[in-house]
C-alpha cells in the first residue's frame, strides 16, 4: 500500500494543467491565508466601524496625521465630507462643513506643506489645514483634476475635464497640471518660471485620456487608456507598456507599484511591468467591465488587495464580492469572498499605534479588517481544493482506500473528494485534530486513476488551520498496475 502525504500548501494556480502544477499548489484557496510551515488557515473577519450617516456609497477614505500628532480619518459619501479623530472616544462620524459635492465622483486626496487637498474632477479643488475648515483653491487658474499626487514638492493633478490658460480645447483629459513649489494653493501658471504652476500635454493625440497617477523611484507614473509614461519633472518617457483601468487600484509598497487592467493585476518597479495574476486566469477573465473600471486596491501587511465584484469561474462557481489577494512576500495568490463589496480602502495607525486596514462599501458602511471571525456577523466560507493527483502514473489503475486530515481547530471542517473528475463526495466532518475517513465502498472496491480533495468550513466562530492531507492507495492485485489503453 502506498501513502501520499501533502503537508505543504501554497496559493492558487489555475493557469497550468494538473500535470504541470506542483503538488503544493491549489486549484482553490477561497478565504484562506498563509500559516507557518506551509499550512493554510481561514482568513480573519471584519466588523462595522462607526455608524452609517447617509447610506451612500463611499466615494473616498483618507488617513491624515497632522503635524501636532492628531490622527484623522476622512470619508466622503453622499457629496459630504466626514471625519473621525482617533482617540476621541466618538462612536459616530462627524459631518464637516464641506457638503454639496458630487454624489457619484470618487474623491482623490494628497498632502503638501501641512494641507490636505481634495479633488473629484467635477467640483472645485479644495483643502484643509486643520480638518475642520475647508477652502476652495482659487489662486491662479486651478484645474479640476480627478487624480492628485504629491511629487517633487508640488501637487500634481490629472484627468481634468476642462482646460486652463492657453490650452487647446479638449486636451484637459490628456494633461497633467502642477502647483507652485511647496504651495498647493497657488495655481498661477507661468511656464517660463520653474517655481510657478504649469501644465503639460501627455501625448494628447494618442492613447486616450489619463486614467490614473502613481509614484515610485522619484518618478511620476502617468497612466492613460492605452499607455503608461514616467515623468521625472522635466523628461517624459513612454514606457510602451500596459495602462490601468482604475486609478483606485493603484497602490505602492516601497519601490513597487500595483494596479489592474483588463489583462489582470500588474506590478512595476521601474523597468518592465510584470503580469502577476496569471495563476488566477479564469477569475480575471470573468471580471465584468464595470468592475475593472471601479476596482479598488491597497497594499497592507505585504499583501495587495484588489476588489473586483462578483466572479463566476469557468467551473461555473460564483464567488460574491471577490477580493483578489497577492501575498507578494510569499508569492502566493488567494481569493477572498466578502459579504460586502469594498469600493474604497485606507490604512491607518489608531490611537494605540496599531496599523489597521479599513474599507467602505457601496451602501455607506465602513468596516475594520482583522476584527473577529465573521464578516460582520456573516459566515466566512473557507474552500481549499487540491489539484488532481495521479501519483505520476495517469495510465495506472489504483484503489483509493482512506484519507487522514490534520486540522486544528477542526470543528465544522468538511472533507470532500472526487475520483476521475466525478462528482464531489462527502467523506465526513473532522472530529479530531487528525481525523480518518474511509472512501465510499464503490470507490475502495474499484479502480481509478486520479483523485482530488476539497475542504470546506463555513462557520462564524473559528479559524481552522489545515496542516496535512494523507491518503492511501493500492496498485497491487487484480487489475491494479496495468496500463489502460
Amino acid at each position: 500500500m502506498a501513502i501520499v502525504v501533502l503537508n505543504t500548501f501554497e496559493g492558487i494556480n489555475r493557469l497550468a494543467a494538473d500535470d504541470a502544477t506542483k503538488p503544493s499548489e491549489l486549484r482553490l484557496a477561497i478565504n484562506c491565508d498563509s500559516e507557518i510551515l506551509g499550512a493554510k488557515r481561514k482568513r480573519v473577519g471584519y466588523a462595522k466601524f462607526l455608524n452609517n450617516p447617509d447610506s451612500s456609497s463611499i466615494q473616498g477614505l483618507f488617513y491624515w496625521i497632522k503635524a501636532d500628532g492628531t490622527k484623522l480619518l476622512f470619508r466622503v459619501s453622499g457629496g459630504k465630507v466626514y471625519k473621525y479623530q482617533f482617540g476621541s472616544g466618538a462612536s459616530t462620524w462627524t459631518l464637516t462643513s464641506k457638503t454639496g459635492l458630487s454624489t457619484t465622483e470618487k474623491m482623490s486626496f494628497s498632502l503638501l506643506s501641512g494641507n490636505l487637498f481634495f479633488s473629484n474632477g467635477v467640483d472645485n479643488m479644495f483643502y484643509t489645514s486643520d480638518g475642520s475648515t475647508f477652502t476652495d483653491v482659487s489662486t491662479g487658474t486651478p484645474p479640476k483634476p480627478r487624480f492628485l499626487k504629491t511629487f517633487q514638492g508640488r501637487i500634481y493633478g490629472a484627468g481634468s475635464t476642462s482646460e486652463v490658460g492657453t490650452q487647446t480645447s479638449g486636451t484637459g483629459p490628456s494633461s497633467i497640471y502642477w502647483s507652485a513649489v511647496n504651495n498647493g494653493t497657488d495655481w498661477t501658471i507661468d511656464l517660463s518660471n520653474p517655481a510657478e504652476a504649469g501644465w503639460k500635454y501627455i501625448d494628447p493625440d494618442e492613447n486616450g485620456r489619463i486614467t490614473g497617477l502613481g509614484k515610485i523611484l522619484d518618478r511620476l507614473i502617468i497612466f492613460k487608456q492605452g499607455a503608461v509614461y514616467k515623468y521625472d519633472g522635466s523628461t517624459l518617457t513612454d514606457l510602451n507598456y500596459v495602462p490601468t483601468t482604475s486609478h483606485l487600484s493603484i497602490s505602492s509598497y516601497k519601490d513597487y507599484i500595483f494596479f489592474i487592467n483588463y489583462d489582470g493585476i500588474w506590478g512595476y518597479a521601474g523597468s518592465t511591468p510584470e503580469l502577476f495574476s496569471k495563476p488566477l486566469r479564469d477569475f480575471v477573465n470573468n471580471i465584468s467591465g464595470n468592475n475593472f473600471v471601479g476596482a479598488a486596491g491597497i497594499v497592507y501587511n505585504k499583501q495587495y488587495f484588489c476588489s473586483v465584484g462578483d466572479v463566476t469561474t469557468d467551473d461555473g462557481e460564483t464567488y460574491s464580492n471577490c477580493v483578489l489577494v497577492l501575498d507578494f512576500d510569499n508569492s502566493m495568490w488567494y481569493v477572498h469572498s466578502f459579504a460586502h463589496k469594498p469600493v474604497a480602502w485606507t490604512t491607518a495607525i489608531d490611537e494605540n499605534n496599531n496599523y489597521k486596514l479599513y474599507f467602505g462599501d457601496s451602501n455607506g458602511q465602513c468596516y475594520l479588517w482583522n476584527s473577529g471571525t465573521s464578516d460582520d456577523g456573516n459566515p466566512i466560507q473557507m474552500v481549499i481544493e487540491t489539484k488532481n493527483f495521479d501519483e505520476g502514473y495517469p495510465q495506472v489503475d489504483k484503489k483509493y482506500s482512506k484519507i487522514y486530515v490534520e486540522a486544528k481547530p477542526h470543528n465544522g471542517l468538511k472533507v470532500y473528494y472526487s475520483v476521475d473528475d466525478g462528482e464531489w463526495r462527502l467523506a465526513g466532518e473532522c472530529v479530531n485534530t487528525l481525523t480518518r475517513f474511509y472512501f465510499d465502498p464503490d470507490v475502495t472496491n474499484s479502480f481509478h486513476q486520479r483523485i482530488k480533495f476539497r475542504l470546506v468550513e463555513s462557520g462564524t466562530n473559528i479559524q481552522p488551520v489545515v496542516r496535512k492531507i494523507i491518503y492511501h492507495y493500492d496498485v497491487s492485485g487484480g487489475e491494479a498496475g496495468k496500463a489502460r489503453r
